[in-house]
Order: structure tokens, then sequence, then C-alpha cells
């Protein structure tokens, strides 16, 4: 599934993403909510503008951190 996607604008920071966050924000001895209390701010999410111009900028992408340049 990786190589179907290797040639995608973002491809180049996923390796990146997991390394930093995915693994590290998992922690399995946490108590967790419920799927009810997370749909007020998954609504609210939804509700915001999709492409916000000085966000998402087709064509460019930028480094999970440090210096976008």
């Amino acid at each position: 599934m990786r190589n179907r996607h290797r040639n995608h604008l973002s491809s180049g920071i996923s390796p990146e993403f997991c390394d930093r966050w995915h693994l590290n924000s998992l922690d399995f001895e946490c108590d967790t909510l419920s799927i009810e209390q997370f749909k007020p701010m998954v609504g609210e999410a939804f509700a915001q503008v999709a492409c916000e111009p000085l966000i998402i900028r087709e064509g460019f992408t930028s480094r999970l951190t440090g210096s976008n340049a």
C-alpha cells in the first residue's frame, strides 16, 4: 500500500510524522473517552472553512517542524 502513494506530494514527510508523533502519542494505559464526547468537537472542526488560503496552498507542502524555507 505504501508504494501506491510514493509519488504523492506529502509522502516525503510521512516517515517523519510516524517517527516523531504517531507511536509516541499512544498511551495504552490511558483512560479513553467515549465517541459521544468527541462528536461535538468533530462537528465544530468540520464547520470551519475548508480551504483557508494562508494555510492550504496547492502544490505546497511544509515541513512538520522547523523552517519552511
